[in-house]
């Protein structure tokens, strides 16, 4: 990975927390060979090499990669502040896994230990934890199915409705298992956003709207500026808004981050990406999906029928007191969610071709459901 391709990890004696990350078609073969979990570390050994990973936390500059058609694009430079991670590990697996991105920072560590027995109805990827250094969880292995043939989606492109489907019902799977579970908040990392955090967001995001309108300029329309600036006075309000309703939240559910079935095979749908998971309203992740991942000219016409099979996944698992027509106006309510992510993605992430067009089709896309539903006049 550029410069920082001579770090390569240890097989053994490594100090502070380690994320080992195994692509395994056949992960029962794998673990039935394993004398004990700490033998996957060896494993992994064989498997990458250090042009394959890297230790982030003995990184100086930012990272810089091609990650297929991948978060933001033809990346991208990571302009997080590498030197805070501390010993945290972060792994991009570019050939082995397929431009499949896995976090190795604290956070995505306890989503991965905690969250995938939440949600047993989530199709398409099958993970297997094992824990090998105590109960403290600071280190532990994480096997992960390998996904081929499926492919990944095209953000820009946008997808056709069947696929659209498909994800939405995929997405009930996550959101219905632990819907509106209080046990979901003694967790430990699913504290709910304070007003302080609202209110500090609320300010960053007045000085990156306005970055984000100049960088962009004549291609933003009109319209959309106004409901970029009438939207950041009350978004503090809107992310502490409908908390009655919550669930786990992928928070980054669309194209890029779904591996759709070909005709040689796979789950129909498979989603990756877990590191900005969090506790949240459910609608969230529904109207950014469907928000920016169809053309406008797709979701007007399907979004009602979309939805719809969303509200009917989550009643057939088990979801009670949601109705349709609450399901369909925290669609709308969400909608806010592609915006924010939009605009402070593009901020903070140095971007080039593929990136640019992709942030500017995500905004205007997430601007014309805004105004479609009418999601600014919502309380």
């Amino acid at each position: 990975m550029g410069q920082d391709t001579h770090h390569p990890i240890a097989t053994g004696g490594h100090d502070g927390e380690c994320l080992v990350v195994i692509a395994a078609p056949h992960v029962e073969a794998i673990l039935r060979s394993l004398d004990y979990a700490g033998d996957l570390v060896q494993v992994a050994a064989g498997f990458f090499d250090a042009h394959d990973i890297s230790n982030l936390a003995e990184a100086k500059g930012s990272l810089v990669g091609h990650v297929q058609t991948g978060a933001a694009g033809d990346v991208i430079e990571d302009a997080r502040q590498i030197g805070g991670l501390g010993d945290c590990l972060e792994v991009l697996v570019k050939a082995f896994l397929r431009g499949l991105v896995v976090g190795g920072h604290r956070q995505q560590q306890r989503v991965y230990a905690d969250t995938f027995g939440l949600s047993r109805q989530l199709a398409g990827l099958a993970v297997v934890i094992v824990r090998f250094a105590g109960d403290d969880g600071g280190r532990f292995a994480l096997v992960l199915e390998d996904l081929a043939p499926a492919e990944q989606g095209d953000q820009i492109k946008g997808c056709g409705v069947d696929h659209a489907r498909s994800a939405v019902i995929n997405l009930a799977g996550l959101h219905a298992p632990r819907w509106c579970d209080p046990t979901l908040l003694d967790l430990g990392w699913t504290e709910r956003i304070s007003q302080e955090q609202a209110d500090g967001l609320q300010a960053m995001l007045v000085i990156f709207a306005e970055q984000f309108v100049e960088h962009y300029g004549s291609q933003i329309l009109p319209r959309d500026a106004s409901i970029l600036r009438s939207f950041i006075p009350k978004s503090a309000s809107w992310m502490r808004g409908r908390q009655e309703r919550f669930s786990p939240v992928h928070g980054d559910y669309r194209l890029d981050n779904l591996l759709f079935a070909t005709p040689a095979g796979g789950s129909p749908v498979a989603t990756v990406d877990w590191q900005t998971l969090e506790i949240g309203l459910p609608g969230r992740d529904l109207a950014y999906f469907l928000g920016n991942s169809l053309t406008s000219k797709d979701r007007r016409e399907s979004e009602r029928e979309l939805v719809g099979a969303y509200h009917e996944a989550l009643m057939a698992l088990g979801v009670t007191g949601h109705s349709l027509d609450e399901c369909f106006d925290d669609y709308r309510y969400g909608q806010f969610h592609g915006l924010i992510i939009t605009v402070v993605a593009s901020v903070i992430l140095t971007h080039a071709g593929r990136g640019e067009e992709m942030f500017m089709e995500m905004f205007s896309r997430a601007c014309e459901a805004i105004g479609d539903l009418e999601s600014l006049e919502l309380p």
